[in-house]
């Protein structure tokens, strides 16, 4: 049996793991693929079929002057099938990707392009505010473009979320500053500040071939509201996420009713009656980045927030904001703030409570892009940080991949991906064999990085896995009343966790002989002895 000498928690007390040696497979890096010639560029959405095939999209600076995308499909060896590029003469800003019952790839965004690819057939073939939602059709055997409409009102408008029911109908969610953005069986049928001042949400339904809108509604309160995704229940419920700013957002059957920034709300199939919707955060800045929904109706947020006081559950992986307290500064050196964390909330389905909240991260600042989740309820983030004692032995700034369980209580696997720009665009899928794809950006200046990850016999080919039989610092540290501890195993085997005092006396076993899986894992400990009283050398209060 193998031993591992641990951390100090405080000065007086020390961990010991000790693990028995057995083999057991590790997470393996099946492809890596670059997608380079771009200016400036990063994965930014993503998507698989049931064959093994990746579809990408990509963003870029076009002519140094113009937000540009593209689309790719990658087949199962991550070599590039095909490469469709989108370059209008303004802004063309591609947002998410869905797969339809045909194979066909639906890609919602925006554009200020007057000569984006729009097919004779469109629904709108006319640009008419400043920014226009569009939906593409692409061929799934080549990435020729099938079909393409703008559809928007006299300002501003901007797709960012996109979903399909089995009937092949098309959901998009986002956000439109437009007075007259077209309503049809509207929940909300005016915007709540004419005179382009605040922007709403926006939900729309389009038929299956997109020539004709079957539900179209505003959806906000006073001031500015973003939709940035939607998903379904299985009765066909519309789930929505995003941002606001509105002190009288809409709220019902609220986990929280104090105005925030994030706001997630449930609308019938039928979009007339609001079954739920609430407010989330904490005091400081949150920030929702992306979100998904499972079988069950449940909503998964990935966000960044610099708020201790963002609610979590007992028993979460991380319950307690470790970024550093107003360690983090801007350009001006006075202007302190709390280092941003990563969280990932699951709601409960009828968004009353929670059915668990976690911060997943380091003393310095990291942030999610992107949320998946897999058919055990497995949570799996993408993002980066920029932290040396994130979970997982990270490297210096890296695109950060990782696995929650079903109960947000400990990590599947990490995997980290150097890069020097690390904070661009990143996403995240999980095929139907329960591999994750990933996407984002290597190399400097960026270039689009696509990479599949499975379980194999071993370790090939991501700059780091992780492998190593690690004893991590416990977190917070000092503490008070509880500390998470958190350590890595390179195998599958039988693990005992101790507490010591410094004099070597046993204060309390964490673990017994347990068998845990190879990879992260993480323990909390409430600083009570085998007896139940406070352990003195560990009473250090840490906020």
């Amino acid at each position: 049996m193998r031993t591992v000498t641990g951390l100090p928690l405080l000065a007086a007390a020390c961990l010991v793991l000790a693990m028995a040696s057995s083999a057991a497979a590790m997470p393996s890096v099946d492809y890596e693929t670059v997608l380079d010639g771009y200016f400036l560029s990063a994965g930014k959405g993503l998507t698989t079929d049931e064959a093994g095939n990746a579809f990408v999209i990509g963003r870029y600076i076009g002519d140094s002057t113009h937000n540009d995308f593209l689309v790719a499909k990658l087949d199962p060896q991550g070599d590039v099938l095909w490469t469709t590029e989108v370059a209008g003469d303004g802004h063309d800003v591609a947002e998410d990707l869905v797969l339809d019952a045909s194979g066909r790839l639906l890609v919602t965004g925006w554009t200020a392009s007057e000569d984006f690819p729009i097919t004779p057939d469109a629904m709108d073939a006319t640009l008419t505010g400043f920014r226009d939602v569009f939906l593409l059709m692409l061929s799934p055997v080549d990435g020729s473009i099938l079909y393409g409409t703008f559809f928007g009102g006299d300002y501003t408008d901007e797709g960012h979320g996109i979903a399909l029911n089995d009937a092949g109908d098309i959901y998009i969610v986002g956000t439109t500053g437009s007075t007259d953005f077209p309503t049809v069986n509207a929940y909300q049928n005016e915007p709540n500040a004419p005179l382009y001042i605040y922007t709403d949400v926006f939900i729309t339904v389009l038929a299956p071939n997109a020539k004709a809108i079957l539900y179209s509604t505003y959806f906000g309160g006073f001031e500015d509201d973003t939709g940035l995704r939607i998903g379904l229940d299985a009765a066909g419920n519309m789930i929505i996420a995003g941002g606001t700013n509105s002190d009288d957002f809409p709220v019902l059957d609220a986990v929280s009713s104090t105005p925030n920034e994030i706001f997630v709300s449930k609308l019938s199939a039928d979009g007339s009656t609001l079954l739920y919707s609430t407010y989330f955060g904490g005091g400081d800045r949150d920030r929702l980045m992306s979100m998904a929904v499972d079988d069950g109706g449940h909503a998964y947020l990935a966000g960044t927030t610099r708020s201790i006081d963002l609610p979590t559950t007992p028993g979460a992986f991380q319950e307690y904001l470790i970024g550093e307290i107003n360690g983090c500064q801007t350009y001006v050196p006075v202007d302190f703030f709390n280092c941003d964390d990563t969280f990932v909330t699951k709601m409960a389905t009828d968004g009353t409570g929670l059915a668990y909240s976690t911060f997943v991260a380091g003393t310095e600042i990291e942030e999610a892009r992107d949320i998946a989740v897999d058919a055990l309820g497995r949570a799996h983030v993408v993002g980066w940080t920029g932290s040396s004692d994130f979970p997982g032995e990270p490297l210096d700034v890296s695109v950060v991949l990782y696995q929650l369980d079903a109960n947000g209580a400990e990590l599947g696997y990490t995997v980290f991906k150097e890069s020097g720009s690390a904070n661009a665009d990143a996403a995240v899928a999980v095929g139907t064999s329960g591999d994750a794809y990933m996407t984002g950006s290597a190399n400097v200046p960026a270039d689009i990085y696509v990479a599949k990850i499975s379980t194999g016999e071993e370790y090939t080919g991501v700059d780091d896995v992780v492998e190593r039989m690690v004893l991590h610092q416990n977190s917070p540290n000092p503490f008070n009343p509880t500390t998470r501890i958190a350590f890595s195993l390179a195998e599958t085997g039988p693990v005992n966790l101790s507490v010591y005092s410094a004099s070597g006396r046993l204060v309390r076993v964490l673990i017994a002989n347990e068998e845990r899986t190879h990879g992260p894992h993480s323990v909390v400990w409430d600083g009570l002895d085998a007896d139940g009283n406070a352990a003195a050398s560990c009473a250090t209060p840490a906020h």
